[in-house]
This record gives C-alpha cells, structure tokens and sequence, in this order.
C-alpha cells in the first residue's frame, strides 16, 4: 500500500485520467503522478464537469455552456436558443458525443400548456441531431439526466395528490423502465454505480426524516433501504464507493437540519447491509474509476490523501 498526502488542499474533480485543485477560481490539472499539466484562467463558477480531456462549466443566468480543453489550452462556447435554458445537470456524455436535456412549455391556449422534452447531441462542437418529446405519453418532466454505457437515463417526477408525494419513475432512452414507486417529498439526484450493479436513490419525506433507496439496477428491485427514523435526520450526500471490489455508500448525515455544524459520515457496505465505519466529523471518501485508488480529503483540516491498494 502506497499513500500520497497534500497538506492545505482538497481536490475539486477527478475521473481516472487527472484531478484538479480550484484556487482563486483557476483550475489546476494534475495527472495521477501528481506531475502538472495545465491550469485554467479565472472561472467564475463551481459548477463544472470534468470529461475526456476538458473542463465543461455554465455561468448562471447564461444560455452558454463553456469547454476549456485543458490538453490543447483552448476555450469553446456552446450558446443556445431562446428555449434552451442549459445548466451543468443538464449535461451528459456518450461514447463520443455530448447530450445536452432541455424542455419547455408551449402554449396551446390561456389555460393550457403543451410540455416539451429535447435531446440535443453535439459531436466535435457540432449539433448532429435533435430528439423532440421523448416522453410523449407522459404529462410530466423528466430530470437530472445521466448516462451509463451507450444509454441515458432521466428521473421522472410524477405527483400524487394524496400527500403532495412524487413517485419517481427512471427513463432509459425515451422508455420509461418500471421502478418501484418511492414516495418522497424532496428528491435531487440518483447515481448508478461505475460497475452497474446498483442504482442509489436518496430521498427526504415530509417530516424530514431521510431514506437511502438501493436498487439491483438490472432488475430495478430495491434490495435495501437505510432510513433515519428520528425527526429532522436526514442525509444529503450519498455516493458509491469501490475498494477491493466490493461495493459501499459513502453517505453524511445530519441530525439537526438547521446547522452545518454537526455532520457525520458513514460507510454502509452493501454486501453486509449494515453501517461498517461512522466517523463524528465530515470526511469524503472516494474511489477512483478503473484505479485501485482511493480519495480521502478532510474538509476541515484541508488535507488530501491518495490511497493505492
């Protein structure tokens, strides 16, 4: 076992080519020899995703999304139409192409609205092709897409009127897949794990009270579900982790909402189903896609250690 520290610093991204530091709103890119590469002029956001060579960031309020491709040190600019109104989550990458998701509400007569969903595909900077009412049979909009292997996926939020509840539903190219109903009151993200196994569904109820779904995501059955039971508890960050092939959620959880100043971090093995390490202060553990290498940072004490295995 080999460990690399960075005293006074935690990293912002990171794939399973390079990682960046942010400081003063420059990025800096390092390779996993921790050997320079490159560092970005002043970008005024945080809201970035790291892809295949570049830096991907939106400005709020702005229909551009910028590309600053970190290898050629060279900036792009994707500027859209009036109806396009693109933020970082509504970006996605294939194999080779970038998958922007937009919708809008069209205007039949005063009291009626036509919903419309958009995929637009840009390769090499170029639109080749735009997909109109993806969801056509559905009344609803479709959210945070994602992408794994060759394949999108959308969340769906679909009200009820008892309770005020969403039901989520996951889209998988224009077919909305059958997912066990899971009522929530506030739901914002979902990831899949990087070896597909999993799909990871965090959601806070009406009283606050917060719940970890875990779905076989071939089959889309629940297999597991952490819930805190105690009012005002819920947990807010939840990822997947590997470590010697096996799979964990890495999740924090605060026991009074109304501070930042108490959080705890948890490792829940899904294997065991069952909490293996809780650790009383804020610590981001993550691994590395196709690397035997994990990512510990402690925010507070601003220190970064890379741990191979």
């Amino acid at each position: 076992m080999e460990n690399y520290t960075i005293e006074k610093v935690n990293i912002d991204m990171h794939n399973e080519d390079v990682y960046t530091i942010r400081k003063k709103g420059r990025y800096k890119v390092y390779n996993y020899n921790h050997e320079f590469i490159n560092e970005s002029k002043v970008i005024k956001t945080s809201s970035c995703i790291l892809h295949n060579g570049s830096i991907y960031y939106w400005n709020w309020g702005t229909r551009i999304i910028n590309q600053w491709d970190y290898i050629n040190d060279k900036y792009y600019k994707f500027k859209f139409t009036n109806f396009m109104k693109p933020n970082i989550e509504s970006l996605t990458f294939l194999k080779d192409e970038m998958v922007i998701h937009y919708e809008y509400a069209e205007e039949i007569n005063p009291n009626e609205f036509k919903r419309h969903v958009v995929l637009v595909y840009i390769k090499n900077r170029i639109i080749i092709r735009e997909e109109q009412d993806i969801n056509e049979s559905s009344k609803n909009w479709l959210k945070k897409i994602t992408s794994y292997g060759n394949n999108l996926y959308f969340l769906e939020d679909r009200w009820e009127n008892e309770n005020n509840n969403f039901i989520i539903s996951i889209w998988e190219n224009g077919s909305r897949k059958q997912l066990q109903k899971v009522p929530c009151y506030s739901q914002n993200f979902y990831q899949i794990s990087d070896d597909g196994k999993y799909l990871l569904l965090p959601t806070v109820d009406r009283y606050k009270h917060g719940e970890l779904h875990i779905y076989d995501f071939h089959t889309l059955e629940e297999i597991d579900c952490i819930k805190f039971w105690q009012e005002g508890f819920y947990a807010i960050i939840a990822y997947f982790m590997e470590y010697d092939k096996n799979d964990y959620i890495v999740f924090e959880a605060n026991p009074r909402p109304d501070t930042d100043e108490i959080w705890h971090t948890h490792i829940y093995s899904i294997k065991d189903k069952k909490i293996i390490k809780s650790f009383n202060y804020r610590i981001i553990i993550e691994s590395v896609k196709g690397r035997n290498l994990l990512i510990i940072q402690t925010p507070r004490k601003r220190k970064t250690i890379f741990h191979s295995y």
